[in-house]
């Protein structure tokens, strides 16, 4: 990525996993971006009703709320309405060619295989950038 063209974001991460929640947000806070952790979906949906992300990186699996369920809930509206089109990023371990059915079904930006390559983290982050930049997103 180059430095001239680098716009940090600001996005939740939804990960139960310590190990892998420090991996992705040290990396990501490293280069510049702003993260906020949440370790459920109850927890993701609390911290969007109070603040402002142009991302969310949702784990699939984890207790209390699960990605697929949290990911609905705010489709729906259960957020807020100005979070239903936020850009959804799924983090899981599932090969997508044999995922659940309920995940092919989700409006979700992109889909990335934990654990997760910096360089995926990256080519994500430049999407999103890029978009709001060029203002394809309504981001609030």
């Amino acid at each position: 990525m180059k430095a001239e063209s680098f716009q940090p974001i600001r996005m939740l991460l939804v990960e139960d996993d310590p190990t892998g929640r420090l991996y992705v947000k040290e990396y990501l806070e490293n280069i510049g971006h702003t993260v906020i952790e949440a370790t459920n979906g109850r927890e993701a949906l609390d911290r969007l009703r109070e603040q402002h992300f142009d991302l969310i990186f949702m784990d699939i699996m984890m207790p209390v709320m699960d990605g697929i369920e949290t990911t609905q809930r705010i489709r729906c509206g259960d957020a807020g309405e100005e979070v239903r089109k936020i850009p959804i990023v799924a983090l899981t371990a599932y090969d997508l060619r044999q995922a659940p059915e309920a995940l092919h079904s989700l409006d979700m930006f992109e889909y990335l295989i934990k654990p997760v390559a910096e360089e995926l983290l990256d080519q994500v982050t430049a999407k999103i950038a890029e978009l709001r930049i060029r203002q394809e997103l309504r981001i609030a």
